[in-house]
């Protein structure tokens, strides 16, 4: 479970999400909010990164320290590395 906050503004298109203090706007592409009584509210989010080139082959991937805790958070295991 993680702590969300979500604002929006009617009259523009701004607006930020934020997870567990991390604010995840500028990679997000849309969002949706959802709540049934008696159950945990539900946000799915479609995440995309910025400044997206296209590349095949192999190359050493480093993340922001931020968004690896969020991955973990959601669930993502890290490769193992020696």
């Amino acid at each position: 479970m993680s702590s969300v906050r979500i604002t929006t503004n009617a009259s523009t298109t701004s607006g930020s999400i934020e997870i567990d203090g991390l604010d995840v706007s500028s990679w997000a592409r849309g969002f949706s909010f959802s709540a049934a009584v008696g159950e945990l509210p539900r946000l799915d989010l479609e995440l995309v990164p910025r400044g997206v080139a296209e590349f095949e082959g192999d190359a050493f991937v480093s993340l922001n320290s931020d968004f690896v805790e969020f991955l973990v958070k959601l669930g993502w295991k890290p490769p193992y590395r020696p």
